[in-house]
């Protein structure tokens, strides 16, 4: 009541605290920092008689949005068995983001400390290998081939309906566990957020994985020859484990 007159609705002073307050709770998810990521790509760079030689680069976004990480290894992973034999670390930068204004004396890649560091192509060198640089890396309808992956696991039929290839889940889950531990035994992980999402990956082959690519090499000549095929497995779910890939051989099963 004011003076004698009518009564009148006093507003509390809260409207601009509460705008201010949603404003400034809008502001910190629209800068939210990701969650840390770290995927990881292979390349097919060279064959020999008992091993294949790939590239492995982890790309790590270091729950940042403009900043990486990329570790490079190089793998001799046995045709017979699939399993990492030997790993070479090759390179380990950190990428600063677009917001590094780089000067003579500021770069914005900054290379992080690696010892016994190789040159990928000084290896194949060394084994024997013939270099392959990915190049021959089709999809299973270039090629002609039927694929099915179901609860056993991968079969691969090639040759229209001749020979088949397969690999089971259970192997595939292990083979991928297995890897990358034993790349994280040559390059630890630089950074983590909460624990290093790489170490034993939890995943279902039948409903996480894909075979998004296959190659086909031959050995020896004449009536002596030998097929063999790799595929390109790429596993991924939205809660456990960020896009993964990894170039197997698919023995045959017949």
């Amino acid at each position: 009541m004011r003076d004698g007159g009518s009564p009148v609705c006093e507003v509390p002073m809260r409207i601009p605290t509460l705008t201010f307050a949603l404003y400034l709770s809008f502001a910190g998810l629209a800068h939210a920092t990701p969650p840390q990521t770290v995927e990881v790509r292979e390349t097919l760079l060279g064959l020999n008689n008992t091993h294949m030689f790939v590239l492995r680069t982890l790309d790590d976004n270091m729950g940042l949005y403009t900043m990486r990480q990329t570790d490079v290894v190089l793998i001799a992973r046995n045709r017979a068995t699939n399993h990492d034999d030997q790993i070479w670390p090759v390179l380990r930068v950190k990428d600063l983001g677009p917001e590094v204004v780089e000067t003579a004396e500021l770069s914005r890649l900054e290379t992080l400390p690696l010892p016994n560091r190789i040159n990928p192509f000084d290896i194949l060198l060394w084994r024997k290998a013939r270099p392959l640089l990915g190049d021959r890396i089709r999809t299973a309808d270039d090629l002609g081939i039927d694929q099915i992956w179901d609860a056993s696991g991968l079969s691969v039929t090639v040759d229209n309906g001749g020979t088949t290839h397969g690999l089971q889940n259970d192997d595939i889950a292990n083979l991928f566990k297995t890897s990358l531990n034993r790349t994280r035994k040559v390059l630890p992980p630089f950074f983590t957020e909460g624990g290093d999402m790489l170490a034993d990956v939890e995943f279902s082959p039948e409903t996480d994985c894909t075979s998004d690519g296959y190659t086909s090499l031959f050995e020896a000549g004449g009536e002596n020859q030998k097929e063999t095929w790799i595929a390109r497995i790429s596993c991924e779910n939205d809660i456990t484990m960020p896009k993964i890939e990894m170039f197997l051989v698919i023995p045959p099963t017949d």
